[in-house]
């Protein structure tokens, strides 16, 4: 009986381990791949800022949207100012 209280308790103690590395990866994996996502934004924008094609600025917006990954994506100005939102209404062109 002793044995078998003992079998649960390392089993359930090594599920509880595997259960939090198993999360500690999954967070590292989106983290990195977040990084990565937004490195390409960046890169991206900054060349359509640079030639001043506001088009493919609104194109780039527009295809990081459609990543199940992205929640919003906005760019402000210097000063606080929303200045490209991807969609009509106030701040988005």
């Amino acid at each position: 009986m002793i044995a078998i209280s003992i079998g649960v308790v390392c089993f359930g103690i090594m599920t509880y381990l595997s259960d939090r590395f198993t999360e500690r990866q999954f967070e590292k994996f989106y983290q990195e791949k977040a990084l990565l996502i937004w490195k390409h934004i960046i890169h991206e924008i900054e060349g359509g800022m640079l030639l001043k094609d506001h088009a493919g600025i609104l194109d780039t917006l527009k295809l990081y949207r459609t990543y199940n990954e992205v929640i919003a994506l906005r760019i402000f100005s210097a000063k606080g100012k929303e200045a490209f939102a991807g969609k009509q209404g106030p701040g988005g062109h």
